[in-house]
């Protein structure tokens, strides 16, 4: 795999879309109704109001791996890490989720949000191009 790697991940997409599809449709038929009881807006104005700003907001995340640095976007906001300062990157797999730490040469550990990397395969060849070393536990 060439460097520079370069994979981003969108909050539109068809999920939300669908959220917020389904949330209307519930509250145009509730409304229809009457007005609903206040305990039934926190679940379902919620999840509907969570898609609308999903897709309003339409945050990117992802990661850029060049020769010299590792560049995660997340969380409105981008984290620039030079591959000489980066000791390893553990991989850490539970049973509904997967832990990205990222481990620096001062021995500082930075937790990351899984939802900026690929799939390993992917993570796996451009890190052994840039020579970043990846430990899967």
């Amino acid at each position: 795999m060439k460097l520079p790697f370069h994979f981003r991940r969108s909050e539109r997409g068809w999920p939300a879309a669908l959220f917020l599809a389904v949330g209307a449709v519930m509250i145009l038929a509730a409304l229809r109704q009457g007005p609903p009881p206040l305990l039934w807006w926190l679940p379902v104005g919620g999840a509907t109001g969570a898609a609308l700003w999903m897709l309003l907001a339409g945050r990117v995340h992802g990661i850029d791996l060049t020769p010299e640095a590792l560049i995660v976007t997340g969380a409105g906001r981008v984290e620039t890490w030079p591959l000489d300062d980066i000791d390893h990157l553990q991989i850490a797999d539970w049973t509904d989720s997967t832990d990205y730490v990222l481990h620096l040469r001062d021995g500082r550990r930075v937790p990351l949000f899984s939802g900026c990397f690929p799939r390993r395969a992917d993570l796996i060849a451009a890190a052994a191009a840039a020579r970043l070393d990846i430990r899967v536990s």
